[in-house]
């Protein structure tokens, strides 16, 4: 059985992170075959590549904030402690699924553990984030919200009108951009005249930039932004990650260009960026990972029968 990831209200050391990340790689992959094969329906969006993003930012979570994640969220709610063979069965469509298997892949929910939810419409969980941020302000317990969304979702109106009661009413919320290069097939050069993280200070909020790809990196400058918050100042944070293959699980990619993806594999691998810094042999890295998905696997296939 695949333990389900401890992150928050831990002391947490370099094996700790890669763990995580491995278990996020590892049950992707297994969910991203049952995709090509047909056996999930609908459409899924696996995170491989930005599993570094989502570990560090829950690792630098105090165990009650809450978190709210997008429609590429399995990664967000593995790392935020949920069960794994019960995120599995939401998402193949089984009744021991979080939402009776009703809601998918997109519709991710546990909020005894703090996980706000995946949402399937781009940025929508920003407007959500602020009513959970108002209420956890007037609760006046110094609990933070963190939302998760991608650099397409800095094109929708809701985003910014969120940003913006953030910053007029003080409100203890993050807004975690994850600018993995694409919003679904378009290069952000193409739909973004300028980065996220500049935008939200045309706002007023506190804004910052971060290696998407360095687990602890993120964990750093994401402590930073959650107590900046606590004391009542929004913080937007862009995470600069990579989407390994294409926007959905068959998507081909053809849009991208000839060995972008083959590049960023080698070179800014978030699992094997963490692990060569332990002199841990890419080989072992890679096991540790195929372990987890053929655990995965075996999940899916009984929750599919």
């Amino acid at each position: 059985m695949i333990a389900p990831i401890r992150l928050r209200g831990r002391s947490l050391d370099a094996r700790d992170f890669l763990t995580a990340m491995q278990t996020i790689r590892g049950v992707e992959l297994a969910l991203q075959e049952a995709s090509v094969a047909r056996a999930v329906e609908g459409p899924l969006h696996v995170s491989l590549g930005e599993e570094a993003v989502a570990v560090g930012l829950v690792a630098a979570m105090d165990p009650r904030d809450v978190l709210l994640s997008n429609h590429r969220g399995h990664g967000h709610a593995l790392a935020m402690g949920l069960d794994v063979a019960t995120v599995i069965a939401e998402v193949v469509g089984h009744p021991d699924g979080f939402a009776g298997g009703r809601g998918g892949s997109m519709h991710i929910f546990d909020p005894e553990s703090g996980f706000l939810g995946t949402n399937g419409i781009v940025g929508g969980n920003a407007g959500v984030a602020v009513g959970t941020s108002l209420a956890l302000q007037l609760e006046g317990d110094r609990r933070v919200a963190v939302v998760v969304f991608g650099d397409g979702a800095m094109g929708t109106g809701i985003v910014y009108e969120s940003i913006n009661l953030a910053a007029l009413w003080k409100l203890p919320v993050v807004f975690v951009c994850e600018n993995n290069g694409y919003a679904e097939m378009t290069p952000t050069s193409v739909h973004l005249s300028s980065a996220p993280s500049e935008r939200a200070r045309g706002f007023g909020l506190t804004s910052m930039e971060i290696d998407g790809t360095d687990v602890e990196k993120v964990a750093t400058g994401m402590r930073a932004a959650i107590e900046t918050a606590r004391e009542g100042e929004p913080v937007f944070v862009e995470a600069v990650c990579f989407r390994f293959g294409g926007h959905y699980a068959a998507d081909p990619a053809r849009y991208r260009p000839k060995g972008e993806d083959d590049d960023w594999r080698s070179t800014r691998c978030p699992i094997a960026l963490h692990g060569r810094r332990q002199d841990i042999p890419d080989a072992a890295l890679d096991d540790a990972v195929e372990t987890v998905r053929a655990e995965a696997a075996e999940l899916v296939a009984g929750y599919a029968a």
